[in-house]
């Protein structure tokens, strides 16, 4: 699966795609709802970007978040918006990706927490995220996802052995977070 992910905003002239001068840009919206301060980043985001004439669109889970009706599916989007904003941190922006599914479009990762490789700006810079938006000031690098399946002999013939430590915190899942590792 390749994606197209928005990367911080250039120096000099625009590596954008071209499109925010043809047409008023719709920006699809998801979010990790799990984080603190998910609601205040997303409110701030739409106004940032709608005070410069994007319309926004929430998927499902954040319109859900937003305590809002409607929202689409994330798998919609790629018929419906013309960049997904993503607001939490890497793992939030891998899940997203999965949700999106083929999705040829800039995705903008808009970090909300400590430390974030895959976003593309944090939460305090989002008048920034929206100006390099609209202004097509930004750079898109492609990355590739790679789909992997670990499978394990029941008679342990060598390699690593059986984890005994739990991937979720505090050793037990959170069923109810659409967010949670599977």
């Amino acid at each position: 699966m390749r994606g197209k992910y928005l990367g911080k905003p250039s120096s000099s002239r625009s590596y954008g795609v071209g499109i925010a001068s043809h047409f008023i840009l719709k920006i699809g919206i998801l979010a990790n709802p799990d984080k603190p301060g998910a609601v205040s980043t997303l409110n701030d985001l739409r106004q940032a970007l709608e005070s410069r004439g994007c319309t926004t669109i929430l998927d499902d889970q954040a319109a859900r978040l937003m305590d809002e009706p409607g929202g689409i599916p994330a798998s919609l989007f790629a018929q419906e918006v013309d960049v997904a904003a993503v607001l939490g941190g890497d793992g939030t922006m891998l899940n997203a990706v999965l949700r999106l599914g083929d999705f040829r479009k800039p995705v903008a990762g808009i970090n909300i927490g400590t430390l974030g490789f895959l976003t593309s700006c944090t939460d305090e810079e989002l008048d920034a995220f929206a100006e390099s938006i609209t202004s097509e000031n930004y750079r898109i690098s492609e990355r590739t996802m790679l789909q992997a399946t670990v499978r394990r002999s029941r008679k342990g013939s060598g390699g690593f052995p059986p984890s005994t430590r739990s991937p979720w915190p505090g050793g037990k899942p959170r069923p109810s977070s659409p967010w949670a590792l599977p």
